[in-house]
């Protein structure tokens, strides 16, 4: 077995490769070479691309509704969180402003030392 490790592409490389595919100036083959990837990468990469391209053009779609709603519910747990800690917070906290002179004044002792 060898030690290589698998190639890693930026998506916005992968996009660059298959709109270099669909104009189709090249072969599959001759973009392999130019970009250094195995053809049937290619083949793959731009059947995928044409595959989610509808996704582009909808309003609504499944994912991004899906992804919102998590998002939605995430935040309201959030808000549940932090109100619980608001509400702990204000009742343990000193409101009036003699409390809080008492808390910081030295206070006098009973007894002076001579």
């Amino acid at each position: 077995m060898s030690n290589t490790t698998r190639s890693r592409f930026t998506a916005a490389f992968k996009t660059k490769v298959c709109l270099d595919a669909l104009k189709e100036r090249e072969t599959i083959e001759g973009l392999a070479k130019k970009y250094d990837i195995h053809p049937n990468q290619n083949i793959s990469w731009k059947r995928e691309f044409i595959q989610k391209s509808e996704s582009v053009f909808e309003k609504d779609s499944d994912h991004g509704r899906e992804s919102k709603e998590k998002l939605i519910e995430t935040l309201y747990s959030r808000i549940g969180e932090l109100s619980v800690v608001n509400d702990f917070l204000k009742k343990t906290a000193v409101s009036t402003i003699s409390e809080r002179k008492a808390m910081i004044a030295p206070k006098k002792s009973r007894t002076q030392h001579r």
